[in-house]
């Protein structure tokens, strides 16, 4: 099958306070805030959820977005996922790039892990104030065209390991 999707428009996420929400990622992040759209219900349900969506501009072009919608009960992001594990991760060009990060968040008494380091990044952790983790990635090396062929194969093996471990609509044969 061909993949016909060209980047990512945009990924969101709810907030139930945009002041802070918009504060934390012009001000600490860097993005523009580049659009917003206001409405009284939800329209592709009906539903009626008036709320604000805003949008902010990504170096890529891509964006991040956040919705406030009224009359919707407050929960956590990560229902039913731990914390550690989902995040969103944003690649910088260089070690003083994630060093501006980490300058950023100090001067702002937000607390952060790292920097920490794996086999392909150097990154740091933190949260922003709807609890969504957030990652700064330095990358250490490419992924080499050897790769794909190392990681089918590890696949491979954690699905032998893990007979019970199953992947809806048969997406254990499309990893690559």
């Amino acid at each position: 099958m061909e993949n016909i999707a060209q980047k990512l428009h945009h990924i969101a996420y709810i907030t139930w306070d945009m002041a802070k929400t918009a504060q934390f990622w012009t001000e600490v992040m860097g993005l523009e805030l580049v659009g917003h759209v206001s409405l009284p219900k939800v329209p592709s349900t009906g539903e009626d959820y008036p709320y604000l969506h805003l949008f902010f501009n990504l170096a890529d072009g891509g964006e991040l977005a956040f919705f406030e919608v009224r009359n919707v009960p407050q929960m956590h992001q990560e229902v039913g996922i731990s914390s550690a594990l989902k995040h969103l991760s944003f690649e910088v060009a260089s070690e003083q790039d994630l060093d501006e990060y980490r300058q950023r968040l100090e001067a702002r008494h937000i607390a952060y892990s790292g920097p920490e380091e794996d086999s392909f990044n150097r990154y740091i952790y933190f949260f922003d104030p709807n609890e969504i983790k957030v990652q700064i990635s330095l990358p250490l090396r490419t992924p080499k065209a050897g790769d794909a062929a190392a990681a089918q194969r590890l696949v491979e093996e954690w699905l032998a390991q893990h007979a019970d471990a199953s992947f809806p609509l048969g997406l254990e044969s499309a990893v690559v």
